[in-house]
């Protein structure tokens, strides 16, 4: 899996094992911890792209010089992230966290 933090769904089921699709992608105006790695951001310009300044190599300094240029550049990672795509099985116990963020219907 190349992050910590993934958004996706669930393709098939054992009793162990999950078989899922993920890709990246910023789901909250705010996050609280590194979906590549998983720790806690404290930063304000890391949590509004919700990776931290080791994994995104990037400084704590805020580049941008206002609210808007901010957003429009987190709009461009968001559709970066949503690129970077896995899909393979996954044990149960590794799983710290599954949480339904949307329930999608398959017509």
């Amino acid at each position: 899996m190349p992050m910590r933090i993934m958004v996706g769904r669930k393709l098939k089921e054992t009793r162990g094992m999950v078989q899922m699709e993920l890709w990246g992608e910023i789901t909250e105006e705010v996050t609280t911890h590194c979906m590549r790695c998983g720790r806690t951001l404290t930063n304000p310009v890391s949590k509004y792209f919700g990776i931290g300044p080791e994994c995104g190599n990037h400084g704590y300094n805020n580049p941008f010089d206002d609210e808007e240029e901010l957003k429009r550049a987190v709009k461009e990672v968001d559709k970066q992230l949503r690129e970077i795509k896995w899909t393979g099985w996954v044990i149960k116990s590794a799983l710290e966290k599954f949480e339904l963020i949307r329930q999608e219907s398959i017509d």
